[in-house]
């Protein structure tokens, strides 16, 4: 009999990543394998952590970890036979054809109704280190348990749920729609499985798996539109379908005969074809005078946070004034619950300045939404309003003045291709919340020191490309 081919939660998680993550597993060098990011190692770890300590205090009956996988599958359907009203770590599986669909679903909670069991039926639970637990990927890995469970038990469960990092168990409706995705993802996954490799996609996700680099080397072999900054997967399907494959390809054809580009636009398309000159030509493209509002004082600023937290933990500014040296000043919450006091801190400092003729540049959205955030959850000043009236989005002015050969549009993509140099080698927003979560954990103020450091070049990465833009305006 020929192996089976075994579906599992786990190759969710890598697929939401990227496909390439499944691929290379079954047919990369794995002597090439990268390390998985230090964020993602640890959000792994928070999330063991997290679930222990969940169900130290639950009643139920825990499977055996150190069974076999027939085992632990003999013995969880053993209790669910006996009616046991929640069972730990309960390993479920069925066999169709050539595939094994598999999982080890957190609680299998008996409930009301009926099934082959009797009258009640079991429905799965998972424990996410997650304020939401909205992820599509946690959300498919729990229909599959419940598809596996229809099968065990002759009824499947409608709806199943998810004990979030606040202990707060969330009910999640199992609906036709989302049946209907799951079953599309698994069909993409098996055909990988099968031997098809999946068409590559460069985008932020891809950082968070093993096989990055290997990813990004063999798109850059290949030359193929994958590179594209910021161009949707099915956009890059009817681009091949079309023939146009790789860079070069993109660069010769003519963008207005094209017929019509599934998702995409024709600005859309436009852009990408001059994104491709500028990466098969490694030059910078202005398409249009950067427009950037000056003024006397000028403030770079930038917010680093930890989604995982929910807390915005430092505040960081590089004040530049008329023939003065510039001034880093940064506000910091060395702790979660010291973000009120910072942002108290952050006000006092706001109600001292002037802000008749300032400008405060940052990158991207987040600063302004954060500083939104914030101002509702623990009140605001004239002074802020101010403070944001006078918000300048660089990434806004980049986009819209010039093209760049690179793959992500970045602070650290742009300005390092400017020749810009980040103090840390590691340096990086994610970095940057790894770090703050093992200076919780360690309190050792090295740590500390190499966030405030990165916050620091952060901003003068964004004064730099100020500059930039302004020697452009000049040539």
């Amino acid at each position: 009999m020929s192996q089976l081919l075994e579906i599992s939660p786990s190759l969710f998680f890598q697929y939401a990543k990227s496909p390439h993550w499944i691929w290379y597993e079954l047919h990369g060098d794995h002597t090439k394998k990268a390390e998985l990011p230090e964020l993602t190692k640890k959000l792994i770890e928070g999330g063991l952590l997290h679930e222990e300590d969940c169900v130290k205090n639950i009643e139920k009956i825990t499977i055996d970890k150190n069974l076999s996988e027939e085992e632990a599958a003999k013995q969880t359907l053993q209790y669910m036979q006996s009616g046991a009203d929640l069972i730990y770590q309960g390993v479920i599986f069925y066999i169709e054809g050539d595939v094994k669909f598999k999982g080890r679903p957190d609680f299998l909670k008996k409930c009301q109704g009926s099934s082959k069991f009797g009258d009640y039926y079991y429905m799965p639970i998972e424990i996410k280190n997650s304020t939401k637990c909205d992820k599509p990927e946690y959300k498919k890995q729990l229909m599959l348990y419940a598809i596996i469970l229809g099968k065990i038990q002759g009824f499947t469960p409608l709806s199943g749920g998810f004990i979030n990092k606040n202990k707060v168990e969330i009910p999640y409706e199992f609906t036709e729609k989302f049946l209907s995705d799951t079953n599309k993802t698994i069909s993409e996954i098996l055909n990988i499985l099968r031997g098809i490799e999946p068409s590559l996609k460069v985008s932020a996700e891809c950082k968070q798996m093993p096989w990055y680099e290997v990813m990004l080397t063999e798109a850059k072999n290949k030359s193929d539109i994958a590179l594209i900054y910021n161009v949707r997967s099915d956009s890059l399907e009817s681009l091949r379908q079309e023939g146009i494959k790789t860079l070069n390809d993109m660069v010769a054809c003519n963008i207005d005969l094209l017929p019509k580009i599934k998702g995409s636009s024709i600005d859309t398309l436009r852009r990408a074809h001059i994104q491709a000159r500028a990466l098969v030509n490694n030059e910078i493209i202005k398409i249009s005078d950067p427009t950037i509002p000056d003024a006397k004082t000028k403030i770079y600023f930038d917010i680093e946070g930890d989604p995982l937290l929910k807390v915005e933990y430092l505040f960081g500014l590089l004040i530049v004034k008329p023939n003065l040296r510039p001034v880093f000043k940064y506000f910091l919450a060395e702790t979660p619950e010291q973000e009120e006091a910072m942002w108290a801190d952050f006000l006092n400092w706001l109600k001292d300045e002037n802000f008749n003729d300032v400008k405060v540049y940052h990158y991207h959205n987040y600063e302004k939404t954060q500083l939104e955030k914030l101002s509702k959850k623990y009140g605001t000043c004239e002074q802020l309003k101010l403070f944001v009236e006078n918000l300048v989005d660089l990434l806004k002015i980049t986009t819209d003045s010039f093209i760049f050969p690179v793959y992500f549009y970045s602070i650290k993509d742009i300005a390092k291709h400017l020749n810009f140099k980040w103090q840390h080698e590691k340096a990086g927003g994610a970095q940057s919340i790894f770090w703050y979560e093992k200076w919780l954990e360690t309190k050792n103020r090295n740590i500390l020191q190499d966030i405030i450091n990165y916050n620091e070049d952060d901003v003068r990465a964004t004064e730099f490309l100020h500059k930039w833009f302004q020697e452009q305006n000049n040539d």
